[in-house]
């Protein structure tokens, strides 16, 4: 019952966010952060096993980013297609 009272909070603090200001954005976070808690517990004291597990990792390589493979012919005459009838029905005022 304490989630559905904290997540009752956190909706009203949701609405008047724009009000309420930068206090009232960490009270609704941290009732989000209270919510997830009362679900593990919850789950525990259950004795359900849904593998719960707070956290997140992330990482990005901005040195390498992923390459695109390059085109193909069927990439390059797809997108010359498209360009001649774009080019054909927007000047036209056909689209």
């Amino acid at each position: 019952m304490v989630a559905a009272a904290t997540a009752a909070e956190a909706e009203v603090q949701a609405t008047s966010l724009f009000v309420l200001g930068a206090d009232a954005a960490r009270r609704m976070q941290q009732a989000t952060y209270d919510a997830v808690d009362e679900v593990g517990r919850a789950a525990a004291s259950e004795g359900i096993d849904a593998g719960f597990h707070k956290g997140i990792a992330m990482s990005f390589d901005y040195e390498h980013p992923p390459v695109p493979p390059p085109l193909g012919l069927k990439d390059w005459a797809m997108k010359r297609l498209l360009n001649r009838v774009y080019w054909m029905l927007v000047p036209a005022g056909r689209v």
